[in-house]
């Protein structure tokens, strides 16, 4: 058949109709799951922000948390990266100049909490509630915190109340 002249139009105005098709096959790859599939095509084609969010998804999703990290541009991303890398001094590296949210608050706490620091791990978890009252997870750092003080088992179980509450 003949194609009409917007068909024609439309497939002359692809710059690259193949890079665009790998581009569209290995997202739909990547929403379906498919994370290794995707990921082997998205690797070749040109990186926009779509794609690179797509990568850093599939990446996290099999666990190549180097190669995530080596594209994430979000802070806060890469300090979760980080963490799931134990890289914990690398994490206080990165957020004791900029830990302004309740979030990075809690991940500055988790850093230091796994570095042995915990009185200062306890202050980030209390800056992190304080920040951002209704945040869980912050809520169950605190009660791992006082879990393992003694006579602190009361205030400890709060806490994990007060974060289930939240959830």
């Amino acid at each position: 058949e003949r194609l009409t002249s917007i068909e024609k139009s439309f497939f002359v105005d692809l710059p690259n109709s193949q890079q665009f098709l790998s581009r569209l096959e290995g997202l739909v790859l990547c929403s379906d799951d498919r994370h290794s599939e995707g990921i082997a095509i998205l690797e070749h084609v040109p990186v926009d922000d779509e794609i690179q969010e797509a990568l850093l998804t599939a990446y996290e999703a099999t666990e190549q948390y180097e190669k995530a990290l080596a594209i994430c541009k979000n802070l806060t991303r890469r300090c979760k990266l980080l963490c799931r890398l134990e890289r914990f001094e690398d994490v206080k590296g990165e957020l004791e100049s900029d830990n302004q949210t309740c979030e990075r608050q809690l991940l500055l706490g988790v850093a230091e909490w796994h570095l042995n620091m915990r009185q200062s791990a306890y202050d980030h978890f209390i800056m992190s509630a304080k920040m951002n009252p209704t945040y869980a997870t912050a809520f169950t750092w605190l009660g791992k915190y006082y879990a393992e003080l003694p006579g602190e088992s009361e205030r400890a179980e709060k806490c994990f109340k007060k974060a289930l509450s939240l959830d």
